[in-house]
C-alpha cells in the first residue's frame, strides 16, 4: 500500500504557491496527528496525488478508496478534541494510490439513512491523499467545527456508514457490537479486513499497536455472594476455552501473575475477586463475590471490594480523606434474607470528610468502570428504577460514634417526614444498611439518593439546570454545583429592591421561583429547628430556560429535632425570627434572608405562609402524627445497633435516650412555634375549627392545602387570617350546603371570628356520567413538539380515581396502565402524555399529568379507548383525520377537541379544531375568538334548510365570497354519500343536496372552502 506525500513536501508547496486552500489530513507518516486546522494550495494542472505532470482527469473516482478505519465509542480520557473535551470519533482512510475528494460525502451511524449527515469542509474540494486519514468527532456537536457531526456513538454497539456525495453509493460500512471504556476498534492492518480492539488508539495514525480479538467473558462463580451458614466447594468457570481464571482474596485486582483458580473451600467470611487472561484478547471484567459467614444483619448488606492501597495507602481515600480522590471499588448489594440485589463496579470517595473513624462514602456509576447506572429499585418507595450517584453517610453531625443524644438517623427522619405528607420539597430517599469495606464489617450507614444534575433529572426529566448550595468553604457561601449563580442572584436582587406590595412585583416574583415549594421548604425547616443552615445547607435549582422556576431541595438537617448545639437545640428556640430577620451570625445581617423577608411583606404570601404552617401545625406537625414515624425507624435500627456499637462505641441505652430526646422534641415543639406565629405576625390566640361531613362517609373537606377524611376534624385557626374550606363528595354523592349557612357552594372563603363548626351535607347522586376523553393531540407540528397526549374530564361532584385503568389505541398490544395516584378532581380535567417532559416544557403549570406511553396516535385515523379497574369499556373514540372529522389537527399546530362536554364524542359533529395553537392540556377547552392557526376569517356563514327534512336540502352560503368550494356528505358512521362541487359567485347561492335515496338517519354536511371547514348536522325522516 502507498504511503502519501510526506508533510514537509506539503509545506513546501505550501510556501510557493497560492491559489484555492484546501484543508488537510495528516499523513500515515506524521508522528503527531492535528485538527485538520491547516491548509495547502490547490495547483492547477497538477492532481492531488501532488504528482507534477499528471492531470485531474487521472483522480480515483470519489470514495471508491475509502475505508472506516478506527473508531472510539467510549472515549472517557483517552483523547481530547480542541475544545478539551472527550468525544466520540471516527477515522476513515485512504488505501488507495490516488487522492479522493471527500468533501460532500455522507456519515451515518444509520446505514438505512445514509443522508443523516452530509461532511461539507466550507472552502471546496478536500482531498485526502494515499495512506493518510481524517478524524470526525461524533460528539452531536457540529457547531464546534466542520469535522464535527450531528450524531454521537452508542457504546452498546450499532453501525457506522459512509456514502458518495453525489448518489448517496454506499463506500464502507462497519457493524460492531460493544465497545469499551477508552478502548478503540479499528483495521489492522490499516484498510485491511481484520477488525481489532486497541488498548493504545490511533486516531490519525496508523493502526501499529497491539491489537487485540476481543474482550473475554466474565468468569462465572458456582455461588453468588450472599449469606452463609455451613462451608461449601466454590468452582469459578469461564466461557473462554483456552483461557486462564486467576483470583485475589485481598480486593486488589487479579493480574497475569496472580494464583491461578482450582476449587477452593470457603468456610468463613471472605471476597473472590476473579479474572480471565489469555494471549490475544483483553483481560475479561471483574468478578468479585463476598461470602459472610454467621450473618447477624437484619438489614440489607452493602459490601465494598477494592484494593487495600486504594484505601489506606499513600493516597488511598481514608488516608488522604480531604484529597478529593477517587479509587474503583465494587459493589454488592445483598438483601436481608442473603439474596443478591445488584452488583456493579463503579467509583468511591469520601463524601464530607471529617476526623471520624467511620467516613461517608459517594459512590458513582461511570462508564469506565463498565456501566454508567444502576439499574434496581435501590428505594422500593420511590418510582427511580436507576442511580448513578449514591451516598453512604455516617449519619453526620446525628452520627452515634459522637455519643451524647445522636439517633443515627435525624436527617433521614425528616426527609420521610416531609415525603411522607406530601410536600412538595424535594427529599433524599433513605435506607439504612450495614456496610462491610473488603471483608470487614464497618457499621450501619444511612444509604441516600445524591442531590445533583442526576437526581433532578430522574424526577424531574431536565438535565438543563442550575443547581446551587448555600455551604462553607465557598466564597460568600456560593457554591454552584451546576450552572451559575447569575439568575438567583437577579431575582435576589430584585426581591430586595423592588415593592413586593405590589401585585404585579409580586406576579413577577412568582414567574421567577415556585412559590408554594418556597414557603413549605421555609417552614418545614423552621418547625425542624434547624441550626446548621441558611448560610450552609440550603439547596435550590431551576430549569435553565425562560419559564425555569427555583424550587428548593432538604438537605443535612441533622441539626434539626433537637441536636445538642447550645440554646438551638431547646424546642422553644425561635428559628422563626432567626430565620426571617436581620440578625448577625449565619444571617449574615439578612442576606440569607432575603427573599422570605420581602415575600412576608405581601399580603397574599403572608396569608398563604401562615395558613401553611397552621395546616401543618394542624396535621403532619401533631406529635400523634410524628412519633410513630420516628418509632418506625427506630424499630428498624435497634435489633442491628448493637453490632454498629461494637464496632465503633457507644451503648443502646444512651440511642435510646437520643431517640426519647426527638420524641420529647416533637411533643413540646408545636406549643412553641403557634407562639412564634403569633409574635411574629401580631396574632390573637387562635380558634378552633371542627369539620364534620353528613351523612358518614359520604365525602370529604379541604382546609387550605389539607384533606380531611376522618370525621369529625378539629384544627385551629387565626382569626385575622382568612381560610378556605371545600367540601368533595365521594363517588355517587353530591354536595347539597352546610350546617347553618344559606351558600350552596362547595368552596367557602371563612374567618373564624370564634370557635365554629362546619358540616358538609351530601345526598345520593341523582345521576352519574363516566369520565370523557375530551381532547386529543395525535400529530404535533414541527414547530410545538408537544408529543402525542389525551385529555380526560371528569364530569361529576366527585374526583375519579384512576387507578386500575388502561388506555389502549387500535393495537391490542399497546396498554398504559395507569399509576395509582393518578386521581381526576371535580369537573376538572386530566392529561396521560406520550412524553411527560416535552409536554411539561410547553405547559409548565399543568400538573395533572402522567405518562409515558411507548406508543404514539395515529395520523391517518386511530381507535382511542379506557377501560376501568374490571376491564369495563368507559369510553372510546374512533377519529379520523378526512373528513367529516377536522383536518387542521393533523400536523398544523392544534388539538381535536371534544365541543361541551359531549358525552356523544364518537360523533365527528362533537368534535372541532382547538382555537388555539397546542391546545388546552388541563384547562377547558378553547372558544372561538381566536383564529386556528393555518385559518383566516371571515368564515363563511353556512345554512340548511328545511332541518329536519325528508331527504332534500338546501344549502346557502349568506356571504358573497367569490371562492371554489366542495361539499361532502357523511352518514353516522363517517361514510361518504355525497360530493358536490362548485364556486360561489354571488351572494345567497344556493346548492341544492339530494338525499332522497339514503336511509333516515343523521347526516353530516361538510364544506371545505379552500383549507376552511364549516360543519352542518341534518336528520332525514321520512316522517316530516
Amino acid at each position: 500500500m502507498k504511503t502519501g506525500i510526506s508533510f514537509g513536501l506539503i509545506v513546501l508547496l505550501f510556501m510557493c504557491t497560492g491559489a484555492v486552500n484546501l484543508s488537510f489530513a495528516q499523513s500515515a507518516d506524521s508522528a503527531k496527528y492535528n485538527y485538520l486546522y491547516d491548509t495547502i494550495p490547490y495547483i492547477p494542472g497538477i492532481t492531488k496525488t501532488y504528482q507534477p505532470g499528471m492531470t485531474q482527469a487521472t483522480m480515483t473516482p470519489k470514495g471508491q478508496t475509502l475505508a472506516i478505519n478506527e473508531f472510539m465509542a467510549s472515549n472517557g480520557n483517552a483523547f481530547e478534541d480542541e475544545f478539551g473535551e472527550y468525544d466520540d470519533w471516527i477515522e476513515i482512510f485512504n488505501f488507495g494510490d490516488q487522492p479522493v475528494d471527500i468533501n460532500g460525502i455522507y456519515i451515518t451511524d444509520e446505514i438505512t439513512v445514509p443522508e443523516k449527515w452530509r461532511f461539507f469542509s466550507g472552502s471546496g474540494p478536500l482531498y485526502l491523499a494515499p495512506g493518510e486519514y481524517y478524524l470526525f468527532w461524533a460528539d452531536g456537536q457540529h457547531d464546534q467545527g466542520v469535522n464535527h457531526l450531528g450524531f454521537k456513538l452508542s457504546a452498546e454497539g450499532e453501525e457506522i456508514a459512509i456514502f458518495t456525495s453525489m448518489d448517496q453509493l454506499l463506500i464502507d460500512s462497519v457493524t460492531y457490537s460493544q465497545q469499551y471504556y477508552d478502548v478503540s476498534q479499528g483495521r489492522q492492518p490499516d484498510g485491511g479486513e481484520t477488525w481489532n480492539f486497541f488498548l493504545t488508539p490511533t486516531p490519525g495514525a496508523s493502526n501499529y499497536t497491539v491489537g487485540f480479538l476481543g474482550q473475554l467473558g466474565k468468569p462465572q462463580f458456582s455461588n453468588s455472594g450472599g449469606f452463609f451458614n455451613t462451608p461449601f466447594q466454590l468452582n469459578i468457570t469461564n466461557s473462554n476455552p483456552g483461557s486462564v481464571t486467576r483470583y485475589t482474596l485481598d480486593g486488589s485486582i487479579p493480574t497475569e501473575s496472580s494464583p491461578v483458580f482450582n476449587d477452593l473451600p470457603v468456610g468463613s467470611t471472605m471476597t473472590f475477586r476473579a479474572r480471565s487472561f489469555q494471549t490475544g484478547y483483553l483481560p475479561s471484567n471483574i468478578a468479585t463475590h463476598t461470602y459472610l459467614f454467621d450473618p447477624k444483619e437484619f438489614l440489607d448488606v452493602i459490601s465494598l471490594v477494592t484494593d487495600s492501597f486504594a484505601l489506606w495507602g499513600a493516597s488511598g481515600i481514608l488516608t488522604a480523606r480531604y484529597s478529593g480522590l477517587e479509587k474503583p471499588v465494587s459493589i454488592e448489594y445483598l438483601r436481608n434474607d442473603g439474596s443478591q440485589g445488584f452488583s456493579i463496579d463503579a467509583g468511591i470517595k469520601i463524601h464530607a470528610p471529617d476526623g471520624r473513624p467511620q467516613q461517608s462514602f459517594r459512590l458513582s456509576m461511570r462508564p469506565m468502570y463498565g456501566q454508567d447506572e444502576i439499574k434496581y429499585p435501590v428505594f422500593p418507595d420511590k418510582d427511580i428504577l436507576s442511580y448513578k450517584r449514591l451516598i453512604l453517610r455516617n449519619a453526620g453531625n446525628d452520627g452515634s460514634q459522637l455519643i451524647t443524644q445522636r439517633t443515627h438517623f435525624r436527617d433521614p427522619l425528616m426527609h420521610v417526614i416531609s415525603s411522607e405528607n406530601g410536600s412538595e420539597v424535594g427529599t433524599s430517599a433513605y435506607k439504612p444498611v450495614h456496610v462491610y469495606l473488603n471483608g470487614n464489617y464497618w457499621g450501619i450507614y444511612n444509604l441516600r439518593e445524591r442531590i445533583d444534575k442526576y437526581y433532578i433529572q430522574a424526577y424531574h426529566g431536565t438535565p438543563n439546570i442550575d443547581l446551587l448550595e448555600r455551604s462553607f468553604g465557598y466564597d460568600m457561601n456560593q457554591n454552584a454545583i451546576e450552572g451559575d449563580w447569575i439568575n438567583f442572584t437577579l431575582m435576589k436582587n430584585f426581591a430586595d429592591t423592588a415593592d413586593l406590595q405590589e401585585p404585579q412585583n409580586y406576579v413577577y416574583m412568582k414567574t421567577l421561583m415556585d412559590i408554594h415549594n418556597f414557603s413549605e421548604y421555609w417552614i418545614y425547616v423552621v418547625y425542624y429547628g434547624n441550626f446548621d443552615w441558611l448560610s450552609n445547607n440550603m439547596k435550590f435549582w431551576r430549569t435553565r430556560n425562560t419559564s425555569g422556576k427555583w424550587r428548593w431541595i432538604h438537605w443535612d438537617l441533622d441539626h434539626g429535632l433537637g441536636l445538642p448545639y447550645f440554646d438551638y437545640s431547646h424546642p422553644g428556640w425561635n428559628t422563626l425570627e432567626w430565620s426571617t430577620s436581620l440578625e448577625s451570625g449565619r444571617p449574615w445581617e439578612g442576606y440569607n434572608t432575603i427573599l422570605i423577608r420581602n415575600l412576608l411583606e405581601n399580603e397574599d404570601f403572608r396569608i398563604q405562609f401562615i395558613n401553611r404552617f397552621t395546616d401543618l401545625l394542624n396535621s403532619s406537625f401533631k406529635p400523634d402524627n410524628l412519633i410513630p414515624v420516628v418509632d418506625s425507624l427506630a424499630f428498624t435500627l435497634e435489633n442491628d445497633l448493637p453490632r454498629h456499637f461494637e464496632r465503633w462505641g457507644n451503648t443502646l441505652e444512651n440511642w435510646q435516650d437520643a431517640v426519647d430526646g426527638v420524641r420529647n422534641y416533637i411533643n413540646n415543639r408545636p406549643g412553641y412555634v403557634w407562639q412564634h406565629l403569633m409574635n411574629k405576625f401580631g396574632l390573637e390566640q387562635p380558634n378552633e375549627l371542627i369539620l364534620d361531613v353528613s351523612p358518614a362517609n359520604t365525602g370529604k373537606i379541604e382546609v387550605n392545602y389539607i384533606t380531611v377524611n376522618q370525621f369529625p376534624w378539629d384544627g385551629k385557626y387565626f382569626e385575622e387570617i382568612p381560610i378556605s374550606i371545600k367540601a368533595t363528595p365521594y363517588e355517587g354523592y353530591e354536595f347539597y350546603g352546610w350546617n347553618g349557612n344559606d351558600t350552596t357552594l362547595a368552596e367557602m372563603i371563612i374567618t373564624l371570628d370564634s370557635d365554629s363548626q362546619f358540616t358538609a351535607f351530601f345526598a345520593a347522586s341523582t345521576g352519574e356520567r363516566d369520565i370523557l376523553i375530551n381532547e386529543i393531540n395525535y400529530n404535533s407540528s414541527q414547530n410545538f413538539q408537544a408529543r402525542d397526549w389525551i385529555e380526560l374530564y371528569n364530569p361529576n361532584p366527585w374526583e375519579i380515581s384512576l387507578s386500575g385503568y388502561t388506555l389502549k389505541d387500535s393495537d391490542e398490544d399497546h396498554i398504559f396502565h395507569f399509576q395509582s395516584n393518578s386521581i381526576v378532581s371535580p369537573f376538572d380535567y386530566f392529561v396521560l402524555s406520550q412524553d411527560t417532559v416535552s409536554l411539561a416544557a410547553l405547559f409548565p403549570d399543568l400538573t395533572a399529568l402522567t405518562g409515558n406511553f411507548e406508543f404514539g396516535f395515529s395520523s391517518e385515523g386511530e381507535y382511542i379507548r379506557l377501560y376501568d379497574e374490571t376491564g369495563a369499556l368507559i369510553d372510546s373514540v374512533y377519529y379520523y383525520t378526512s373528513y367529516p372529522w377536522p383536518l387542521q389537527p393533523n400536523g398544523t399546530g392544534v388539538t381535536l377537541e371534544l365541543m361541551d362536554h359531549n358525552p356523544e364524542n364518537d360523533l365527528p359533529d362533537n368534535w372541532q379544531a382547538s382555537y388555539v395553537t397546542g391546545g388546552t392540556p388541563g384547562l377547558p377547552n378553547s372558544v372561538p375568538g381566536t383564529s386556528i392557526t393555518g385559518l383566516s376569517d371571515p368564515k363563511p356563514i353556512l345554512s340548511v334548510y328545511p332541518n329536519p327534512g325528508i331527504g332534500l336540502y338546501y344549502l346557502s352560503f349568506s356571504e358573497s365570497l367569490r371562492q371554489p368550494f366542495e361539499v361532502k356528505v357523511f352518514d353516522i358512521m363517517g361514510h361518504r354519500v355525497s360530493t358536490l362541487k362548485g364556486l360561489v359567485s354571488g351572494t345567497n347561492e344556493t346548492v341544492r343536496i339530494d338525499l332522497q335515496d339514503q336511509p333516515d338517519g343523521m347526516y353530516i354536511i361538510s364544506v371545505l372552502f379552500n383549507t376552511k371547514v364549516e360543519k352542518i348536522r341534518v336528520i332525514k325522516s321520512s316522517g316530516y
